[in-house]
Protein backbone atom coordinates (compact mmCIF):
# COMPACT_ATOMS: atom_id res chain seq x y z
CA UNK A 1 0.00 0.00 0.00
CA UNK A 2 1.33 3.49 -1.22
CA UNK A 3 1.15 5.82 1.24
CA UNK A 4 -0.12 9.46 0.53
CA UNK A 5 1.43 12.50 0.03
CA UNK A 6 3.19 14.80 1.96
CA UNK A 7 0.41 16.79 3.54
CA UNK A 8 -2.73 14.56 3.63
CA UNK A 9 -4.36 14.13 6.49
CA UNK A 10 -4.59 10.32 6.29
CA UNK A 11 -0.56 10.11 6.18
CA UNK A 12 0.60 10.13 9.96
CA UNK A 13 -1.96 6.95 10.21
CA UNK A 14 -0.95 5.26 7.25
CA UNK A 15 2.70 5.80 8.28
CA UNK A 16 2.01 4.32 11.85
CA UNK A 17 0.16 1.25 10.65
CA UNK A 18 2.81 0.13 8.29
CA UNK A 19 5.10 0.66 10.97
CA UNK A 20 3.29 -1.48 12.88
CA UNK A 21 2.40 -4.06 10.79
CA UNK A 22 6.48 -4.10 9.60
CA UNK A 23 7.54 -4.04 13.45
CA UNK A 24 4.90 -7.22 14.00
CA UNK A 25 5.44 -9.97 11.52
CA UNK A 26 8.93 -9.15 12.40
CA UNK A 27 7.96 -9.84 15.92
CA UNK A 28 5.96 -12.95 14.67
CA UNK A 29 8.59 -13.98 12.23
CA UNK A 30 11.52 -14.59 14.80
CA UNK A 31 9.88 -14.56 18.21
CA UNK A 32 7.56 -17.60 17.21
CA UNK A 33 10.32 -20.01 16.25
CA UNK A 34 12.65 -19.00 18.63
CA UNK A 35 10.51 -19.23 21.99
CA UNK A 36 8.71 -22.44 20.44
CA UNK A 37 11.44 -23.82 19.67
CA UNK A 38 13.41 -23.31 22.46
CA UNK A 39 10.74 -23.99 24.92
CA UNK A 40 10.35 -27.60 23.17
CA UNK A 41 13.85 -27.37 24.66
CA UNK A 42 13.19 -26.77 28.04
CA UNK A 43 10.42 -28.94 28.20
CA UNK A 44 12.61 -31.95 27.30
CA UNK A 45 15.31 -30.54 29.78
CA UNK A 46 12.29 -30.98 31.85
CA UNK A 47 10.70 -34.51 31.45
CA UNK A 48 14.32 -36.21 30.70
CA UNK A 49 16.27 -34.48 33.44
CA UNK A 50 19.98 -35.78 32.99
CA UNK A 51 21.84 -38.27 35.02
CA UNK A 52 23.83 -36.87 37.51
CA UNK A 53 27.57 -35.74 36.78
CA UNK A 54 29.81 -34.51 40.04
CA UNK A 55 31.71 -32.79 37.01
CA UNK A 56 28.98 -31.01 35.08
CA UNK A 57 27.71 -27.65 36.13
CA UNK A 58 26.98 -26.74 32.41
CA UNK A 59 23.21 -28.84 32.30
CA UNK A 60 21.83 -26.53 34.40
CA UNK A 61 23.21 -23.30 32.99
CA UNK A 62 21.80 -24.33 29.19
CA UNK A 63 18.19 -25.05 30.76
CA UNK A 64 18.14 -21.71 32.40
CA UNK A 65 19.56 -19.79 29.45
CA UNK A 66 17.38 -21.45 27.30
CA UNK A 67 13.96 -20.76 29.13
CA UNK A 68 15.85 -16.98 29.16
CA UNK A 69 15.51 -16.97 25.69
CA UNK A 70 12.30 -18.63 25.09
CA UNK A 71 10.43 -16.15 27.68
CA UNK A 72 12.45 -12.97 25.67
CA UNK A 73 11.16 -13.96 22.15
CA UNK A 74 7.74 -14.84 23.37
CA UNK A 75 6.80 -12.03 25.66
CA UNK A 76 9.24 -8.93 23.99
CA UNK A 77 8.69 -10.37 20.31
CA UNK A 78 5.98 -12.18 19.53
CA UNK A 79 3.12 -11.03 21.68
CA UNK A 80 4.10 -7.51 21.27
CA UNK A 81 4.03 -8.62 17.44
CA UNK A 82 0.55 -10.23 17.51
CA UNK A 83 -0.95 -7.27 19.05
CA UNK A 84 0.58 -4.68 16.59
CA UNK A 85 -0.65 -6.69 13.84
CA UNK A 86 -4.14 -6.65 15.19
CA UNK A 87 -3.94 -2.75 16.13
CA UNK A 88 -2.16 -2.22 12.94
CA UNK A 89 -5.41 -3.74 10.93
CA UNK A 90 -7.55 -2.12 13.00
CA UNK A 91 -6.06 1.26 12.54
CA UNK A 92 -6.28 0.81 8.47
CA UNK A 93 -10.10 0.54 9.31
CA UNK A 94 -10.14 3.74 11.56
CA UNK A 95 -10.96 2.28 14.49
CA UNK A 96 -9.58 4.55 17.65
CA UNK A 97 -9.20 1.44 19.71
CA UNK A 98 -6.17 0.21 17.28
CA UNK A 99 -4.48 3.47 18.02
CA UNK A 100 -4.86 2.80 21.42
CA UNK A 101 -3.47 -0.77 21.93
CA UNK A 102 -0.63 0.25 19.70
CA UNK A 103 -0.01 3.44 22.06
CA UNK A 104 -0.16 0.91 24.83
CA UNK A 105 2.13 -1.99 23.31
CA UNK A 106 4.76 0.48 21.93
CA UNK A 107 4.53 2.60 25.06
CA UNK A 108 5.38 -0.85 27.27
CA UNK A 109 8.20 -1.45 24.87
CA UNK A 110 9.45 1.54 25.19
CA UNK A 111 9.82 1.46 28.57
CA UNK A 112 10.90 -2.10 28.88
CA UNK A 113 14.04 -1.50 26.44
CA UNK A 114 14.58 1.75 27.75
CA UNK A 115 14.97 0.52 31.16
CA UNK A 116 17.52 -2.47 29.57
CA UNK A 117 19.15 0.11 28.45
CA UNK A 118 19.71 1.74 31.53
CA UNK A 119 20.44 -1.11 33.43
CA UNK A 120 23.59 -2.30 30.95
CA UNK A 121 25.20 0.81 30.52
CA UNK A 122 26.88 0.01 33.61
CA UNK A 123 28.07 -3.33 32.27
CA UNK A 124 28.83 -1.30 28.84
CA UNK A 125 31.51 0.99 30.66
CA UNK A 126 33.21 -1.90 32.93
CA UNK A 127 33.78 -3.75 30.07
CA UNK A 128 35.80 -0.66 28.06
CA UNK A 129 33.33 -0.08 26.16
CA UNK A 130 33.44 -3.45 24.36
CA UNK A 131 30.13 -4.55 24.93
CA UNK A 132 28.77 -0.59 23.50
CA UNK A 133 26.44 -2.88 20.70
CA UNK A 134 24.19 -4.03 23.39
CA UNK A 135 23.50 -0.37 24.23
CA UNK A 136 23.38 0.44 20.25
CA UNK A 137 21.09 -2.01 19.79
CA UNK A 138 18.46 -0.49 22.74
CA UNK A 139 18.86 2.84 21.80
CA UNK A 140 17.83 2.05 18.07
CA UNK A 141 15.14 0.08 19.91
CA UNK A 142 13.67 2.67 21.94
CA UNK A 143 13.97 5.04 19.06
CA UNK A 144 11.90 2.58 17.01
CA UNK A 145 9.31 2.51 19.29
CA UNK A 146 9.48 6.05 20.25
CA UNK A 147 8.85 6.87 16.34
CA UNK A 148 5.57 4.49 16.39
CA UNK A 149 4.33 6.46 20.02
CA UNK A 150 4.56 9.88 17.95
CA UNK A 151 3.18 8.71 14.46
CA UNK A 152 0.24 6.97 16.52
CA UNK A 153 -0.41 9.49 18.58
CA UNK A 154 -0.88 11.80 15.62
CA UNK A 155 -3.73 8.90 14.03
CA UNK A 156 -5.58 9.16 17.54
CA UNK A 157 -5.93 12.85 15.86
CA UNK A 158 -6.59 11.80 12.45
CA UNK A 159 -9.24 9.35 13.71
CA UNK A 160 -10.77 11.90 16.07
CA UNK A 161 -10.53 14.54 12.81
CA UNK A 162 -13.11 12.11 10.97
CA UNK A 163 -15.55 11.25 13.33
CA UNK A 164 -18.74 11.21 11.19
CA UNK A 165 -21.67 13.34 11.92
CA UNK A 166 -24.76 10.75 12.63
CA UNK A 167 -27.28 13.18 10.95
CA UNK A 168 -25.40 13.94 7.58
CA UNK A 169 -23.11 11.22 7.71
CA UNK A 170 -20.30 13.61 6.43
CA UNK A 171 -17.28 14.07 8.06
CA UNK A 172 -16.29 17.13 10.04
CA UNK A 173 -13.11 18.09 11.82
CA UNK A 174 -13.82 17.85 15.61
CA UNK A 175 -13.05 21.34 16.40
CA UNK A 176 -16.22 22.22 13.32
CA UNK A 177 -18.95 20.13 14.97
CA UNK A 178 -22.07 21.91 15.98
CA UNK A 179 -22.29 23.18 19.49
CA UNK A 180 -24.74 21.50 21.44
CA UNK A 181 -27.96 23.70 22.74
CA UNK A 182 -26.96 25.35 25.99
CA UNK A 183 -29.45 24.68 28.78
CA UNK A 184 -30.87 27.78 30.35
CA UNK A 185 -29.67 28.44 33.92
CA UNK A 186 -32.14 30.52 36.58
Amino acid sequence: MALPPRGDPDRPLRVAARLMMRVGIFGLVVGLPLGVGLGLLVLFEISNPPRPDPGAIGAGLIFASALAVALFALFLLALPGALFVVAATALKRYKLWGALLGLIVAGLLLLTYAAFTVATLPWVIESGGKAFLVSIIGLLLCLRFGGIVYHLLAAVRVIRTRQLDSSAGRAFPVGELPEPPKAACD
